[in-house]
């Protein structure tokens, strides 16, 4: 997989709708992960679980709310703390770094 630098990567990311279905590998979907959990928080407090979701028959059941989701090879749901009191900074800042790492790795993304 062809890698970006930071910028570049920041620089071509596009809100994606449609997906081959090819699986991501483990490896990848753990850096992506690992990325949102490196972002900056208020205090450290790291206020979020992130849950990977590649079951094929979990992703249709979720296509409910949102179409583009159906050829979707993971989704990564962010669960934030809301007594947090930067809860929705510290959220935003782990998946803009998802979407950029997604997006170094050659992967379409798209915020939902």
């Amino acid at each position: 997989m062809v890698q970006l630098d930071a910028l570049e990567a920041i620089r071509k990311r596009r809100s994606v709708r449609k997906y081959t279905g090819e699986p991501i590998p483990r490896e990848d979907l753990e850096k992506i992960v690992d990325a949102g959990r490196l972002a900056a928080t208020g205090s450290n407090k790291q206020p979020w679980d992130f849950i990977v979701i590649t079951n094929r028959e979990t992703i249709n059941k979720l296509k409910v709310a949102a179409r583009w989701m159906d050829k979707a090879a993971a989704i990564i749901a962010v669960v934030m703390n809301p007594s947090s009191r930067w809860w929705v900074e510290d959220g935003s800042a782990a998946v803009e770094n998802m979407l950029i790492t997604s997006t170094a790795l050659g992967y379409g993304v798209l915020l939902a």
